[in-house]
């Protein structure tokens, strides 16, 4: 048994390097391509498919995804950024407990212990500005489940700071499983945070608008936006989803979701 555990061992210390390359490769590829899957899942939510989206608005969906996966790891951060810091702060305790002499000032003059105190303050602050705001009052599902993929999105990047080669690799593995995992067992949640994007830009997301001619302004149909694409409206009406072609007609967005 112990010769099966020093080849184990043995092999995963000669291919530390191997599984540091391929979490630096991955991390950043996952992080810009989760939006799509997102976004993705948001249109199985709504019943639509939007082939002009992906070819006509290729430069716009691009910065959409970018700007959404930036959101994620910065919420992340304004969540519960102090778990990075958190680590170091467990490890410098655990190993000057083990000095003759160990004082909590010593541990509090650590940077790690520094870095956590004022995280853990931006982390209160951040989260209470959030909570009182109307857009966490017409999303809290998604905000909650942000809160618990920054706590696997910080878990990932502690091991990326601090731990080993395979270690890196098995905290991406698990980031990458609760993402998928998500979007399979809680699609209406995962569909929200692309809603959030979408409605905070005013292309989609519920918004209420009411689209009119743009001849003579003639009121076409009232209902709540779900996509905004290059050549179509995919609307919510109170007669049921909606699709219209964009040449022709103009959006007027709602007076209450512009205040």
């Amino acid at each position: 048994m112990e010769k099966i555990r020093d080849t184990v061992i043995s092999w995963v210390a000669s291919k530390d390097f191997i599984f540091q390359i391929i979490s630096w490769i991955i991390g950043p590829i996952f992080f810009t391509n989760i939006p799509i899957i997102y976004f993705l899942v948001y249109m199985k939510e709504n019943h639509f498919f939007s082939y002009d989206f992906f070819v006509n608005g290729l430069f716009g969906l691009n910065v959409f995804f970018i700007v959404t996966a930036f959101f994620m790891i910065i919420f992340s951060f304004g969540f519960v950024g102090a778990l990075i810091p958190l680590y170091k702060v467990i490890e410098n305790f655990l190993n000057m407990r083990k000095e003759p002499i160990f004082r909590y000032r010593q541990l509090c003059k650590k940077e790690s212990f520094i870095n956590f105190i004022i995280f853990f303050l931006m982390n209160i602050v951040f989260i209470y500005t959030l909570v009182t705001t109307d857009n966490y009052q017409k999303f809290p599902d998604a905000y909650n489940y942000i809160f618990s993929l920054g706590i696997v999105i910080c878990i990932y990047l502690t091991s990326l700071f601090f731990w080993k080669g395979i270690f890196k690799f098995l905290g991406l593995l698990v980031l990458i499983i609760f993402s998928l995992a998500s979007c399979l067992y809680a699609p209406k949640i995962t569909s929200e945070i692309i809603k959030i994007g979408l409605n905070t830009f005013n292309v989609g997301g519920d918004v209420k608008v009411t689209i009119q001619k743009e001849s003579d302004n003639t009121i076409i149909i009232d209902g709540n936006l779900t996509l905004l694409s290059p050549n179509q409206i995919y609307i919510q009406t109170s007669e049921g989803a909606k699709i219209l072609e964009r040449s022709g007609k103009i959006i007027v967005f709602s007076k209450s979701e512009e205040k």
